[in-house]
């Protein structure tokens, strides 16, 4: 935009000179460039090729600078501070065999070799497309292969070739690992389901065997983790690494990298009628200072709306949290459970947690009722999306037909709502961009480790709550002396 803006001016700028010059000799001449507007015409073509060069120049050292970082940060390391170093098992051509159908996984797997050669120096990645010259050397392939990845898709176990690959694998005792497409719009489908396409039972029993299949997403910040996983069950069999049972890797500048911290308190309503949702809001309170939940409805619901979550919290204790239970610390840099309660602040944002079971009876209308209030008075609402289907998750367009009509015209789903995935590293994920959703910004310093923090916020949870019964205690046995002493003085009295 810089470059053609300049151009006009200089254009506008030569005419303007040259009809001068054509209008007065003299003012020609009195700026130096003679009696002929040929010399202003030289002289605006040479600075005007000048600042374009100095400006194109420019750009490219902003492009090349911005290549240069993105390589440099699209490199998983070890945290050690060590060279990764990819080796082959003697005799193999392939660090990776992308095993996969091509109606369901043609795609993925191409971004999966793509990511992996951004990801790692030198890897050697096997995609038929790429790489097979005859179908009929796929077992060779098989053998000069490290580790092969099979892509579990619906279609696979019906694909001869797939099934070729897999008896391959097994008979030649290739090491391999399981990546699952998890998206049904894609070919997806849970484990159970994709295993039982495969129709030999001895096959099966002797492939699975008890193993876990990485989850494959498409959203970028959950993309990285399962490149992560993939290069580790990798690295596993090589040569270099087979014998380390922990690989430390990470991807510098992704979102597992980063600390978070909130700057200010964030209280987090979880409404009774919201299947579920407590439990979504202890974790975030598990993996984030200044974050804790409450089920006192916020001000701007209404009175109805109020009474109807307070009688549902004392029907429901002790299966849901209690408010007193929950400590938040106001103050910076004060340690988790230092400060006030839950009960002395008020909700800054309503948490909406969204399954195959949100907005269903018996208490779905209740929940409607607080939703609506919270849109018509603007107070903020964060919605998160489950997608593990052991947490009654769904696919998204499973609210536009359970949720109410009137909600969704009052523009419920323009916001994003959060996707809280299956998997501890993609839960990871998901709470960090949730919390980076509430306010939460990155801090320099480092990774803060997330299992040291949840001791800590557990510990002092446990203490609030030993504290809060024994406040309970104390009080119980105080009423029960002053009870026995107005005995006492009324008997002596008579």
């Amino acid at each position: 935009m810089m470059v053609s803006e300049s151009a006009l001016v200089l254009l506008y700028v030569c005419v303007l000179a040259i009809k001068v010059c054509n209008v007065s000799t003299e003012a020609c001449t009195l700026f130096g460039f003679g009696e002929s507007p040929n010399g202003i015409f030289l002289f605006f073509l040479f600075f005007a090729l000048t600042v374009l060069l100095v400006q194109m120049s420019a750009y490219a050292v902003i492009l090349l600078h911005g290549f240069a970082r993105a390589n440099a940060v699209k490199r998983i390391r070890l945290r050690d501070g060590e060279p990764l170093v990819l080796s082959f098992v003697r005799g193999h051509d392939y660090h990776l065999f992308l095993s996969h159908v091509w109606s369901t996984g043609q795609d993925s797997n191409a971004t999966i070799k793509r990511q992996l050669q951004l990801l790692l120096d030198d890897v050697r990645v096997f995609l038929d497309v790429d790489d097979l010259k005859d179908i009929g050397d796929l077992e060779k392939y098989i053998e000069r292969t490290d580790v092969i990845q099979i892509f579990l898709s619906k279609g696979y176990f019906g694909s001869r070739n797939c099934l070729r690959e897999v008896s391959a694998t097994l008979e030649k005792g290739r090491p391999y690992i399981f990546v699952q497409e998890i998206d049904a719009a894609k070919g997806g489908g849970s484990l159970e389901a994709l295993k039982l396409e495969l129709t030999d039972v001895d096959q099966r029993r002797r492939l699975f065997d008890g193993r876990s299949a990485t989850h494959w997403y498409r959203i970028q910040e959950f993309q990285v983790v399962s490149l992560l996983e993939i290069v580790k069950g990798m690295l596993q069999h090589s040569p270099m690494y087979r014998d380390k049972p922990e690989l430390p890797l990470y991807v510098p500048d992704s979102l597992l990298d980063k600390s978070l911290r909130f700057s200010t308190l964030v209280v987090l309503y979880a409404s009774p009628n919201n299947p579920r949702a407590a439990s979504a809001a202890e974790e975030m309170e598990m993996a984030y200072d200044r974050v804790g939940v409450t089920q006192t409805p916020p001000r701007t619901a209404t009175p109805s709306a109020r009474r109807l979550s307070r009688q549902l919290t004392r029907r429901l204790r002790p299966a849901v949290l209690s408010v007193d239970e929950v400590q938040i610390s106001t103050v910076p840099n004060a340690a988790p459970g230092a400060g006030h309660s839950a009960a002395d602040a008020r909700p800054t944002h309503f948490l909406l947690y969204l399954n195959q079971d949100t907005f269903l009876q018996p208490v779905g209308d209740a929940l409607t009722t607080e939703v609506g209030a919270a849109l018509d008075s603007g107070f903020p609402i964060v919605m998160v999306h489950e997608n593990d289907p052991a947490r009654q998750g769904c696919e998204f367009g499973t609210f536009f037909e359970i949720t109410p009509q009137g909600l969704i015209n009052k523009g419920l789903f323009r916001p994003l709502a959060i996707a809280f995935m299956s998997g501890e590293a993609h839960r990871k994920v998901s709470c960090a961009l949730l919390a980076k959703k509430l306010g939460a910004t990155a801090v320099e310093g480092g990774q803060v480790s997330s299992r040291l923090r949840s001791v800590s916020k557990s510990m002092s949870r446990s203490t609030s709550r030993r504290s809060s019964r024994q406040r309970t205690s104390s009080s119980a046995s105080a009423a029960t002396s002053g009870s026995r002493g107005m005995a006492v003085e009324t008997a002596s009295s008579s």
